[in-house]
């Protein structure tokens, strides 16, 4: 019955809401033998079918955002494991509606399309409808409470699994159903009302606000300076890596400016530390990628504290020959946590900080990884090429500046209408 339970729990990783299932064989079993002829098949064992949503509640939400003079989207990680991607595409160009990306969404919708202004949260307070589609309201979107978003809004809320919609704020509109689905049956339902749907002037703030902010960023992206701004090593990755690349992030500090700086193109190539914020994946989320696509680039971009949890996995990856690339925001610190503790004034820094320079590129070396040390923002660059054309598991380890928790700019931009942004992922 091995095949069997297989079945059982593959069923219950990917269907509704995906999750992690446990399975454990006894060692008496796991050691036996069976005749094969007598061992169950796992065939047939679940649906392909999609579920979709109430059509009354179709028709209603359709109604919703035609109707909203500032509508928004927010998607979340359920448009990967629907494979929404096209899906949600045309349905933003068909309702011509801004785009807000979070966690596994990103690349769903290439971060240049002029209607989607990936993690970067345009709009969110200021909007009078939004429709999340596929997210959970964890701490990534404030759980959807004001601060981020404002309890006057309109909400349309799409999910697999029921029990998500309506947590943590109140909602107008619930759909039950799968995101691919959902969205095919919204654009059936609003096409022939939206074919000579403009462009709105919100769409054009959103467009302004996204160009101001990156213009601000770019003061920070520029720099000069050593130890390397985050924001330069962030802007170095960005400009170098392919369209296609995977782009893995596992930390804090770094993982703030790495949202809002680098961009994704194709879904499913961004990976951080997911809804709970865990620390310490993304050297088995590196091996898994290159795995899964030899031909394309894969980076890890990390923090010196978090390359510590994991960090000699640099070893398996040689001993199986994954050449994936880490890039160490190495600052000396758990800065997320410092900078925390410093605002509680004198003496409580506790516990957070990190031998300065730590040579983790050593450590890379004599485990049999390409390694360099890179200290200069003008290095980097040509380290990263060093480091993908050794075509062996590479560490660069780069001397960062410590800066404040949260991109600067971050907290004192503000979206269209004069909302606060306070924050990026």
């Amino acid at each position: 019955r091995i095949p069997e339970y297989f079945g059982m729990a593959l069923r219950q990783a990917t269907e509704g809401q995906p999750g992690p299932v446990f399975l454990e064989s006894p060692w008496d079993i796991l050691g036996g033998e069976i005749d094969e002829e007598k061992a169950v098949k796992m065939e047939n064992y679940r649906t392909t079918a999609r579920p979709g949503g109430d059509p009354d509640m179709i028709k209603k939400a359709v109604e919703l955002l035609l109707k909203a003079k500032r509508p928004l989207i927010v998607a979340g990680s359920g448009v990967w494991w629907s494979q929404a991607s096209k899906e949600l595409r045309e349905f933003i160009e068909m309702f011509k509606v801004p785009l807000v990306l979070s966690q596994m969404s990103r690349g769903s919708v290439p971060e240049d399309h002029p209607y989607c202004f990936g993690p970067t949260r345009v709009g969110t307070r200021n909007a009078d409808v939004v429709m999340l589609i596929g997210g959970r309201l964890t701490y990534a979107l404030n759980f959807g409470r004001p601060g981020l978003f404002s309890y006057d809004q309109k909400w349309i809320q799409v999910d697999i699994e029921a029990t998500e919609i309506g947590k943590n704020r109140p909602i107008d509109i619930g759909i039950v159903g799968d995101a691919k689905m959902v969205l095919q049956q919204m654009m059936d339902e609003g096409r022939d009302r939206t074919k000579n749907r403009k462009e709105s002037d919100w769409i054009k703030e959103c467009q302004a606000y996204l160009k101001g902010r990156v213009e601000k960023m770019d003061v920070f992206a520029n720099s000069g300076e050593t130890p390397i701004h985050p924001a330069r090593l962030c802007k170095e990755i960005r400009d170098f890596v392919d369209r296609d690349a995977t782009i893995i992030m596992d930390g804090g500090e770094i993982t703030i400016w790495g949202g809002a700086i680098l961009r994704v193109f194709e879904p499913g190539h961004w990976m951080d530390n997911g809804p709970t914020g865990c620390l310490g994946p993304g050297m088995g989320f590196a091996m898994a990628a290159k795995l899964a696509r030899p031909n394309t680039q894969v980076l890890e971009l990390t923090g010196d504290g978090t390359f510590g949890i994991n960090g000699i996995e640099i070893e398996t990856m040689v001993r199986h020959n994954i050449p994936a690339v880490s890039v160490i925001a190495n600052d000396g610190a758990w800065t997320m946590i410092k900078k925390l503790q410093e605002t509680q004034g004198p003496g409580r820094i506790i516990g957070t900080t990190l031998k300065a320079g730590t040579r983790y590129d050593k450590m890379a070396e004599a485990l049999g990884a390409y390694a360099e040390l890179v200290e200069k923002p003008e290095d980097i660059r040509p380290a990263l090429q060093r480091a993908f054309a050794s075509g062996k598991p590479a560490v660069l380890n780069v001397i960062t500046k410590s800066c404040p928790r949260t991109p600067p700019t971050l907290n004192v931009g503000t979206t269209p209408g004069g909302d606060p942004l306070p924050f990026i992922l």
